[in-house]
């Protein structure tokens, strides 16, 4: 499961401030799994051994060995088709990010070097969850504990199912919404509290949508956003359909594909947007004339 708010509030609110250094510095940052489950933990588990493919996790779900079951740990990548997992430089830069905010790096492993890997070191002595079975037995115990909550693993997982929020709402759909607008592009801290910026990102992204623009999270919206909850690891817009669609949303361009060609460098901008999109998106589009 990849969002952000499945995790631990504190583990949570480092991803948040990781993704905050990592847009500031330019840094195609996707977390692409937080939270998994025993059954996920142990399929991926009998992976290179008893079912096809590499070994890529040494801990057993069935045994709460991992600490993805605890709400405590996420992988990342490289947002950028074809080199999302073999940017080597690019692990070890977000791995300095992460320890700088006081996360563990699995690049730092001794017996089984996981790069993709942040952890929060609070819970895990020696990198262990040994400390979290002995003081709370299971995930699903330890995740009754945090104050405060998290989202569940189970809820909302269906437009159908969430509540319509809007302005003014709070809790844990609102945490959803915030999480999904920000993997669609219009950053946001994933608070639960559905203030103006939410309000201001979810117009943006109904007006990219084609939606009512409303402000009101509603069925329609939310079925939009679904791609942006449970997405597959790579589900996120690239760098060109963000900056389209926030130019779309700021009524700097009309035509989506049209940009989108130009950005790609398959079309020729019509001349008319060129001064406009040129004065307000020049970082990305500047070059293609």
């Amino acid at each position: 499961m990849r969002g952000i708010e499945l995790l631990h509030p504190k583990m949570r609110a480092k991803a948040e401030e990781l993704q905050a250094l990592c847009k500031s510095q330019d840094l195609p940052l996707l977390i692409t799994e937080t939270w998994r489950t025993m059954t996920e933990q142990d399929a991926l588990y009998a992976q290179g051994r008893t079912t096809p493919g590499n070994i890529v996790t040494k801990c057993k779900g069935s045994d709460y060995q991992s600490p993805h079951q605890w709400g405590v740990a996420f992988d990342f990548c490289k947002n950028i088709k074809g080199q999302e997992w073999s940017d080597t430089a690019f692990f070890k830069q977000i791995g300095a990010l992460g320890k700088s905010i006081g996360l563990f790096w699995g690049g730092d492993f001794k017996s089984f070097v996981d790069m993709p890997h942040l952890e929060l070191p609070e819970f895990l002595p020696a990198n262990s969850t040994a400390t979290l079975k002995k003081q709370h037995g299971t995930p699903e115990k330890f995740k009754a504990a945090w104050d405060g909550g998290g989202a569940s693993t189970t809820a909302a997982a269906t437009p159908g199912n969430r509540t319509t929020v809007k302005l003014g709402s709070s809790g844990a759909d609102v945490k959803i919404l915030q999480s999904a607008l920000t993997a669609a592009g219009y950053p946001l801290s994933a608070d639960g509290s559905f203030g103006p910026k939410t309000d201001d990102a979810v117009k943006k992204f109904q007006t990219a949508q084609k939606l009512t623009i409303d402000g009101i999270v509603g069925p329609k919206t939310w079925a939009a956003l679904e791609q942006y909850i449970n997405p597959g690891p790579l589900a996120a817009k690239t760098p060109e359909e963000v900056t389209v669609d926030n130019a779309i949303a700021d009524g700097a361009v009309t035509d989506r594909e049209h940009w989108l060609g130009v950005l790609r460098g398959t079309a020729v901008p019509n001349k008319e947007y060129i001064k406009v999109v040129l004065d307000r998106y020049h970082d990305k589009l500047a070059g293609k004339k």
